[in-house]
């Protein structure tokens, strides 16, 4: 939705004189095409008399016209070299590295400085939680380009706010943000409980760590792969023959197939990856009492890796080898060598003539009609392997002319923003299937891998539906100016900055737990109660024989400073809504690592408020399933600083 969004932005200032839209993708062909089909489709239906290719840029290394419906300029040069001639250029499309966005810099200016030149500019940056590529690594670039005086907006895009806040730069403080951003509900309501979306709520979700202890899990002890695999994906050594390597070469290949040789690789954890990555294929069909790859009909599957390409590899190699006798394909490598084709144990064959271009639904439709139509049997798991990047953020994967996603599994946890993402390629509308079969029923689908990435999925999701639900809160109040201050001076700001939740773990065996609960359990309670909760709460935390701890992710709080404001305690003889009790809230936020806390508006600096569980939280929908839960031993404190 939120692609459409952004089209609709930029065709309303198509028709504006002196006005160029400016579009920063990921660095993927996949996600330039993917927003770029879509625009055309909507120009093509708005402009029918215009010609593309002399409204659309697109600047990137590699030349690309997009099927003759852009114009494309290998750097900024040749670019502003169109525009300070006589042109009727509105759109640019760029990928976001750390060049491209200084070239937005670049072009701006030179837009601005020249009278005969000028243009207002709206620049949209696509995936902009991303760390690598979004917002994050150029902050203090973007900030330069909003100086500019002919910079009308910098919109970021993202399902995922993360790392764009930076609570300590008023340009990036999530209230400044929220005042700013685009109430994107007054174009769609849809939630994760929306009839016509299938959600992460409506996965299956499979735990992997509950499993570990299972006699059918395998504790795969890998520490190298094969010389052999090594050199088919390196790019240093993949043409070579082995046996014409020097010494020196050979020590080279010997230490780099190790698993978590350097220290990046260990923070991705590769040994734990593949030990997930061979049981999931090996051994899961026959530790759960359903088969997750199913034989004899098509059945779709993503598994996201760590980021080296011979992981993923050395997965397409032990897939093509089970029982249940899948077709592969790993997506690594460059452009023109990127899907790389596993089938009944034959020599990989690279696949991206064959797969053509747009969407990446699209590609592998093309890919699956090819097989079809040269007598290949897909009535079978056809497993797709590759790390976040090609299998993450931007890219769609169900399509109605072979079916959805049977399942998403996710080797590791990374952040909370690529787990969500990572787990929303299996998510969709399912109206385009419903219209092209009015008998269609949503199959089963799962969730797969290690407890934190579930979770992560699940808060961000929830975190998302909180969010609509304030933005159709008729008292919302977003539509007034952003507060900009001088960043260079503190301010002294009354109203303070909201923390992200403490998490407080309960010892209810601990001495003081009874005097506690007496005090939670009262109807009202004094300045007093309050002032003694506290005290025997910092009491408990600091004892060393007490389990009793709290999580301040922040790291404001202060037991001598903060003043207990809000108290709210649950009992199983009080009224049970969703949205009331507002355990889930608490919960995904601190997750995620955001600010939250009840009531925002009736806390000031030094204030905390703070939701205890007597009895355990248990909320069920009409089904009688359980929808949320918080366990006794978990309170939490929310505070502003």
């Amino acid at each position: 939705m939120k692609t459409a969004i952004c089209n609709l932005k930029i065709i309303e200032g198509f028709s504006k004189t002196n006005t160029m839209s400016i579009c920063v993708t990921k660095n993927t062909l996949e996600a330039n095409e993917q927003w770029l089909t879509r625009l055309f489709k909507q120009l093509d239906d708005r402009y029918p008399e215009s010609k593309l290719n002399n409204k659309i840029i697109i600047i990137s290394s590699k030349v690309n016209t997009l099927n003759g419906n852009a114009t494309h300029c290998k750097n900024v040069k040749d670019a502003v070299f169109l525009l300070t001639n006589e042109n009727d250029f509105k759109i640019i499309f760029m990928c976001s590295n750390s060049t491209r966005i200084k070239d937005i810099y670049d072009i701006s200016v030179r837009l601005v400085n020249d009278p005969n030149l000028k243009k207002n500019l709206y620049i949209l940056h696509d995936e902009a939680h991303n760390k690598k590529e979004g917002i994050p690594p150029y902050r203090a670039m973007i900030e330069n380009i909003l100086l500019l005086p002919n910079v009308i907006s910098y919109g970021p895009i993202s399902a995922s706010l993360g790392d764009i806040v930076d609570e300590k730069n008023p340009i990036w403080n999530k209230s400044n943000l929220e005042k700013t951003a685009i109430n994107y509900t007054n174009f769609d309501e849809t939630k994760s409980d929306s009839p016509n979306y299938s959600s992460i709520a409506n996965y299956k979700t499979i735990n992997l760590e509950e499993y570990y202890e299972d006699s059918k899990w395998i504790n795969y002890n890998i520490k190298e792969i094969s010389r052999a695999n090594f050199i088919k994906v390196d790019d240093k050594y993949k043409n070579k023959n082995f046996e014409e390597l020097t010494d020196e070469e050979v020590d080279d290949i010997d230490r780099r197939r190790q698993l978590e040789y350097h220290q990046f690789m260990k923070n991705h954890k590769e040994i734990e990856a593949l030990k997930n990555g061979l049981n999931i294929l090996k051994n899961l069909n026959t530790i759960l009492p359903e088969d997750i790859f199913i034989k004899n009909e098509f059945n779709l599957h993503i598994i996201s890796t760590p980021c080296r390409k011979l992981l993923t590899r050395e997965l397409c190699l032990e897939a093509i080898k089970q029982d249940y006798n899948p077709i592969t394909l790993g997506i690594y490598g460059n452009q023109g060598d990127k899907y790389h084709l596993y089938i009944d144990e034959e020599e990989e064959k690279c696949v991206d003539e064959i797969m053509g271009d747009g969407e990446f639904n699209c590609k592998l439709l093309n890919l699956i009609t090819h097989l079809k139509n040269n007598n290949i049997n897909t009535n079978k798991p056809f497993i797709i392997i590759g790390n976040y990047i090609p299998t993450g953020e931007s890219l769609s994967f169900v399509n109605y002319e072979y079916g959805i996603v049977r399942s998403v599994s996710r080797l590791i946890s990374t952040t909370p923003e690529e787990d969500y993402q990572a787990a929303c390629r299996g998510c969709f509308m399912d109206t385009k299937f419903i219209e092209n079969n009015n008998n269609w029923e949503c199959p089963l689908k799962y969730l797969i891998g290690p407890k934190n990435f579930i979770m992560n999925a699940q808060a961000y999701e929830e975190e998302n539906d909180a969010r609509i639900d304030t933005l159709n809160n008729p008292t919302n109040n977003s539509t007034n100016p952003p507060i900009i201050q001088n960043p260079s001076k503190r301010v002294n700001d009354k109203n303070g900055i909201t923390a992200t939740p403490i998490k407080v773990t309960v010892d209810i065996s601990d001495p003081n737990y009874t005097k506690l609960i007496k005090i939670a359990e009262q109807q009202k309670r004094s300045r007093d109660d309050k002032i003694e909760f506290m005290r025997l709460l910092k009491c408990s935390c600091g004892e060393e024989e007490s389990d009793f701890k709290i999580e301040d992710k922040t790291g404001k709080f202060d037991w001598e400073k903060y003043l207990l404001n809000d108290f709210r305690c649950y009992t199983k003889n009080k009224k049970n809504l969703k949205g009331y009790w507002k355990f889930s809230n608490y919960n995904a936020n601190f997750i995620i690592n955001m600010p939250f806390i009840n009531n925002t508006k009736g806390h000031t600096i030094n204030q905390c408020d703070i939701l205890v569980c007597k009895d355990k939280y248990i909320l069920k929908d009409k089904n009688e399933d359980i929808i949320e839960e918080n366990s006794k031993s978990i309170w939490w404190i929310g505070y502003k600083y």
